[in-house]
C-alpha cells in the first residue's frame, strides 16, 4: 500500500475533532490529508495525485458549471427573471385556501432549474411571501417550514451544484445525472404539494392567499413568458445533450445578463452578481478540491473497497446495504452542509453502491433526495435556518412545522431507492447510457 491503512482512523479522528471545533471543513480536510502524507512511512511516488482517478476528476469540465450556475442564479434575481418565475408559480398555484404552500413549492422548483442554490431560494421565497404583516392566527413558522422544505427541490431539480459535484466524482457526464434526477424531483414536488394540502394554517394570511382572477392569472403568465423560457430552454438543452453542463449554465447566464442590460444600472447589477457568484462558487470549489486530495489518499490505502465490503457484510446483502447507505447519508445530512456531503460522503459510498447493483445515475438521484432531506433536518438544516431567519422565527418552531413535508420527502426517498426506473427511464428515453 502506498498509504499505510493504519493511519486512516487517525485522519478521520482529526477531521471530526476539527470539524466539531468549528474549524472550516475545507481546512480540516486539508489538515487530515496533510497528516496522512506527513506520517505515512512510504514516500509518495512522483505524479501520485495525477495517477489516481479521484484527483483526475477534479479536472472534470462539469465543475466549471458551478460558478456559471451561481452567476445565472444571481443574474436571474437582478434581471427580474426570478420574480417572473415566482409570479408564474403564483398564477399556477391558483386561488384555493391552501395555495401558499403550493406557491412556495412551485417557485422553489422553478428557481432550482436556474441555479440550484437552495438557501438563496429559501430566503427569496420567504422574503416575498411574508413581506406583509401577518394577521391574527397566521403562524410565520409554518410558512418558513414549508418554504425550507420546498427549497430542497433546488438540490434535486437540475442543474444543482450537488449533482454537478457528484457527476465529477462518479466520472459521468453531468447531463446523465441531471436527467436521472428530474423525475424524482417531480415526485418530490408532488409529495410536498400533497403535504401542503393538509396544512391549512399556511393559507390563513390573506396577504399571500388573496384571490387571483383568471384574467389576471393569464396576464401574469404572459408577462413572465421570457422568464419561463429560461428554465425550459436550459433543461431541454441539457436533457437532449445539445449543451453540456458548463454550456447550459453559460447560456442561462447570458440569457439573464441580456435582461439585466435592459434595466437601469444593469452593468452595475451584473458586476455585483459576478461578485456574489464568485464568493458562493469559491466556497464550494475549495472544499471539492481539498476533498479530492483527501479521497485520493484514501483510495491509495484501499479504504473505499474495504469499507464497501465491511458495510455490505454488516447489512447482510444488497437490500440491507441500500437501507444502510440511506441512513448514513441522512445522518451526514444532519451534520454536514451540502458540498461536504457530496464531495466527501458520496465518493466513499460509490463502491458500496456498485456492489449493491445500483447504477451511478440511480445512486446520484438517491443522493440528491437525501441531501434535500438533510437541508431540512437540524442541526445543520441550511434551508431551514435561512427561511427561519428571513421569517423572524426560531429554527426549532419552523422545524416542527416542517415535519409533514419532511415525511413527504422521506416517502419520495423510499420510492427513489426502491424503483430504479424512476431515475433511469428518462435518461434511457433520451438515449443516455444508464
Amino acid at each position: 500500500m502506498i498509504i499505510e491503512p493504519g493511519l486512516i482512523p487517525l485522519a478521520f479522528a482529526v477531521l471530526a475533532l476539527m470539524a466539531l471545533s468549528a474549524v472550516p471543513l475545507a481546512a480540516a480536510t486539508f489538515f487530515a490529508a496533510a497528516l496522512l502524507v506527513c506520517l505515512n512511512p512510504n514516500p509518495l511516488p512522483d505524479g501520485f495525485f495525477l495517477n489516481y482517478s479521484l484527483a483526475m476528476r477534479l479536472n472534470s469540465p462539469a465543475l466549471i458549471s458551478i460558478p456559471l450556475a451561481a452567476l445565472a442564479g444571481e443574474l436571474a434575481l437582478a434581471s427580474g427573471h426570478a420574480a417572473g418565475l415566482l409570479e408564474t408559480a403564483d398564477a399556477i398555484a391558483g386561488t384555493g385556501r391552501r395555495s401558499v404552500g403550493a406557491r412556495a413549492i412551485l417557485g422553489c422548483a422553478f428557481l432550482g432549474a436556474v441555479s440550484g442554490m437552495g438557501p438563496a431560494a429559501a430566503r427569496e421565497q420567504t422574503r416575498r411571501l411574508l413581506r406583509s404583516p401577518p394577521p391574527d392566527g397566521f403562524r410565520r413558522e409554518d410558512a418558513a417550514g414549508a418554504i425550507a422544505a420546498a427549497a430542497g427541490l433546488c438540490v434535486i431539480i437540475p442543474a444543482s451544484p450537488a449533482l454537478t459535484i457528484y457527476a465529477a466524482a462518479a466520472g459521468l457526464p453531468a447531463n446523465i445525472v441531471f436527467t436521472a434526477s428530474f423525475l424524482p424531483g417531480v415526485l418530490a414536488a408532488a409529495a410536498l404539494l400533497a403535504a401542503s394540502r393538509f396544512f391549512p394554517r399556511l393559507a390563513d394570511n390573506p396577504a399571500v392567499a388573496a384571490e387571483i382572477p383568471p384574467i389576471r392569472r393569464r396576464a401574469a403568465l404572459w408577462r413572465a413568458k421570457w422568464s419561463i423560457l429560461l428554465p425550459v430552454l436550459t433543461l431541454a438543452t441539457l436533457f437532449s445533450g445539445f449543451f453540456n453542463a458548463p454550456e447550459a449554465a453559460a447560456f442561462a447566464s447570458a440569457y439573464a445578463a441580456i435582461a439585466c442590460l435592459r434595466r437601469p444600472a444593469g452593468l452595475a447589477a451584473i458586476m455585483d452578481a459576478m461578485r456574489q457568484a464568485a464568493l458562493a462558487a469559491a466556497e464550494i470549489l475549495l472544499l471539492v478540491g481539498v476533498a479530492g486530495l483527501f479521497l485520493s489518499l484514501l483510495e491509495a490505502a484501499g479504504f473505499q473497497q474495504r469499507l464497501a465490503e465491511r458495510l455490505f457484510a454488516l447489512a447482510g446483502g444488497s437490500g440491507g446495504a441500500i437501507i444502510l447507505m440511506n441512513l448514513l447519508l441522512l445522518a451526514a445530512g444532519c451534520l454536514l452542509d451540502l458540498p461536504a456531503i457530496v464531495a466527501l460522503a458520496a465518493p466513499l459510498l460509490l463502491p458500496l453502491a456498485a456492489k449493491c447493483g445500483l447504477s451511478p445515475p440511480h445512486f446520484g438521484a438517491m443522493l440528491a433526495v437525501n441531501v434535500a432531506v438533510g437541508l431540512l433536518t437540524p442541526p445543520q438544516a441550511a434551508n431551514l435556518a435561512a427561511a427561519a431567519r428571513e421569517a423572524g422565527t426560531g429554527s426549532r418552531q419552523s422545524a416542527r412545522a416542517s415535519l409533514p413535508f419532511l415525511a413527504a420527502l422521506l416517502l419520495c426517498l423510499a420510492a427513489t431507492a426502491a424503483v430504479p426506473e424512476l431515475s433511469l427511464w428518462l435518461p434511457a428515453w433520451f438515449g443516455w447510457p444508464v
